[in-house]
């Protein structure tokens, strides 16, 4: 599992009624938004992003919202955080599976959905965003063969604006941040200062926006993406 962490030098950056979870519309502001701002995107903007017919599709949106299951299923005095959440997303696929043909012929691999919220090693995604947006260089944490993935890493190389620091080392970590040269930082500053508008929530979306960024993503990994129909 990857961790981020958010580095500015000279200053700290902190850490910022029930409804059915797949029908009730997410919220669209604080830190849950993403889900509510992308799925009126792709509801909206003209149809733009939408297919006439199933058939013309390149990827199927399930409308599911995470905030909204956390929400719907949470209780104060829960022990298992989320095996509830995984059993609801289940059943909602096994439902789509047998009511639909597109999950069968794929098996999924050409659906998706979004999710604000941590899921495993997704937990790092949202630090690293939160990073970028309060103007800090990331810090990745994380064990050799990890296969935590940096947002946008199809497009975005993260070696010119992030610094990593193994897991094995994390307790130099401050010894490896203070190494670091002035000229060395300020280079890695100014890049996370240009990608930021990558990583940008606005509404209505715009060009490289995150939200396109988004769709952007989705669309390469369905371009790699082997179909058997």
């Amino acid at each position: 599992m990857g961790v981020t962490l958010r580095w500015r030098r000279g200053s700290r950056c902190g850490r910022t009624g029930r409804a059915w979870p797949s029908r009730a519309a997410p919220a669209v502001t604080g830190a849950d938004g993403i889900e509510g701002h992308l799925i009126a995107e792709l509801e909206g903007g003209g149809g733009r992003l939408r297919a006439r017919h199933p058939g013309e599709a390149h990827a199927f949106f399930l409308p599911i919202s995470v905030a909204n299951i956390v929400s719907y299923i949470h209780r104060r005095d829960m022990i298992d955080y989320w095996d509830p959440q995984l059993r609801l997303v289940a059943g909602y696929v096994d439902g789509l599976a047998a009511k639909y043909p597109f999950w069968n012929r794929s098996r999924g691999a050409d659906h998706f959905f979004v999710s604000c919220h941590e899921w495993g090693a997704a937990a790092a995604s949202r630090r690293a965003v939160e990073a970028i947006s309060a103007g800090c260089v990331p810090v990745f944490v994380a064990a050799g063969g990890d296969s935590y993935s940096p947002p946008f890493s199809d497009v975005l190389d993260w070696r010119r604006f992030s610094v990593a620091v193994p897991a094995d080392r994390v307790g130099d970590i401050k010894d490896i941040l203070a190494g670091i040269s002035d000229h060395h930082y300020a280079m890695l500053h100014r890049r996370v200062l240009r990608v930021r508008r990558h990583f940008r929530l606005n509404r209505p979306a715009k060009r490289f926006d995150v939200v396109n960024m988004v769709i952007h993503s989705i669309w390469l990994r369905r371009l790699n993406l082997t179909l058997p129909y």
